[in-house]
């Protein structure tokens, strides 16, 4: 048991990246992610965004790192109180933690990622993209166990379109990213 606390402590810690969130126009989002492991592409590379947006980044799929190292998505939840759904793709990078080989620890394995979430409101209109960068802890243990919190995770944006043009913020991720059962929550101010 101490070992699951040091380590959600470490992961609030080591990841807590200080943004003002008190000025400007702000919105909270809230919501469910699923993932969805890509065997033989690597979507989030096939996008012409991908290279404007994350210049700096080395994607281990490029790397030939055996996988899955990139992920689709399904987004629900509400920005403020309106519904809105988001699909993404992602991807794991390189990264200081005894790349490309992630740190495990007890378990656990340190991880960076890049995700593009393009979102849509209830009437599947387009709102606009986020451009997130991503760092956590996954367990190693039952990644079936809906019950297991696999993932602590945070999104930092970025960038944006659409309505999102301007925003920075953080999305947290905690929960079993595979089968749906996790929480999103974050706040993105303008």
């Amino acid at each position: 048991m101490k070992t699951k606390i040091r380590l959600k402590s470490f992961t609030a810690t080591a990841l807590l990246i200080f943004t003002d969130l008190s000025w400007g126009d702000c919105k909270n989002i809230s919501g469910t992610v699923q993932l969805i492991p890509e065997m033989d592409t690597c979507s989030i590379l096939q996008r012409t965004d991908t290279p404007r947006k994350y210049p700096t980044l080395t994607f281990l799929y490029s790397l030939g790192v055996p996988g899955p190292t990139c992920f689709v998505s399904e987004f629900s939840g509400q920005i403020n109180r309106t519904a809105i759904h988001g699909d993404g793709v992602s991807g794991m990078t390189l990264s200081s933690f005894n790349a490309p080989q992630a740190l495990n620890i007890d378990g656990h394995q340190a991880f960076t990622a890049a995700t593009t979430l393009r979102m849509t409101d209830s009437n599947n209109n387009l709102l606009g993209t986020l451009y997130l960068m991503d760092s956590g802890i996954n367990s190693l243990n039952d990644v079936n166990d809906p019950n297991d919190d696999t993932t602590n995770e945070r999104l930092v944006v970025i960038g944006g379109t659409g309505m999102f043009q301007k925003y920075k913020g953080q999305i947290d991720i905690v929960g079993n990213e595979f089968s749906g059962a996790n929480i999103v929550q974050g706040r993105i101010c303008e």
